[in-house]
């Protein structure tokens, strides 16, 4: 049975870079980016799930996630933001989840 797949997008390096070595521990194949942007050269490959922030730089999370999910509808989608931005997701992307930050990263590899 092969991994679940994940895109993380997180501008944090440090955030981004903890997430990722968690998930990796439990078991996920994890492909991390900094920035929409950088994302965007992996849009030929479908992900089992994408976490992305809401606040980026450049093209924010939501904007992103709905250009995800045009490509590969598939794709489950959780936004992590700072509880001060969660009224910026809005109905964005319906079926979508939302963590607020600190990410707990136990709770995530469950949603996952």
């Amino acid at each position: 049975m092969s991994r679940k797949t994940v895109l993380l997008i997180e501008e944090n390096p440090a955030s981004r870079s903890a997430i990722k070595s968690l998930l990796q521990q439990r078991g996920f194949e994890v492909t991390g980016h900094p920035s929409a942007e950088e994302a965007y050269r992996c849009n030929g490959h479908p992900y089992d799930v994408a976490v992305i922030d809401v606040r980026l730089p450049g093209q924010q999370g939501p904007a992103y996630a709905r250009h995800l999910r045009s490509l590969h509808p598939e794709t489950r989608i959780i936004f992590v933001t700072a509880a001060n931005a969660v009224s910026e997701i809005g109905e964005s992307l319906p079926g979508s989840a939302v963590l607020i930050k600190p990410v707990d990263v136990d709770f995530l590899a469950k949603l996952l």
